[in-house]
């Protein structure tokens, strides 16, 4: 059982400062004119320099699902843009199903 509190977690905490940047990286990835392989040695880089904090601190994850919750209604929600940006969206949408349902435990069999 997981329970999350986005109430008291806001700007300014180590964690939500440093995910939000790492997960912007994350989101890019889905953009396939860009490089994964250079935007996760961007993310290595930066967690290894940032120090306080690591993807796999809990305060870390709870940041990361309000964002992976964010960025799914907002892919979902939005038509705006081009094919181009309507590919991004798909995919980014996609994505974050993926990593919600992979973290409430439905992982692959859901997917």
């Amino acid at each position: 059982m997981r329970v999350l509190d986005f109430g008291m977690f806001d700007y300014g905490a180590v964690s939500y400062d440093a995910c939000k940047f790492w997960l912007g990286l994350e989101f890019l990835k889905q953009d396939p004119m860009l490089s994964g392989s250079v935007l996760t040695a961007m993310q290595d880089v930066f967690i290894r320099s940032y120090g306080l904090v690591r993807p796999s601190d809990p305060a870390f994850r709870l940041v990361q699902t309000r964002y992976m919750l964010n960025a799914l209604l907002r892919s979902i929600g939005g038509a705006r843009g081009g094919w181009w940006s309507a590919i991004y969206r798909r995919r980014l949408a996609h994505f974050c199903r993926a990593w919600l349902l992979e973290f409430a435990g439905c992982g692959a069999r859901n997917a």
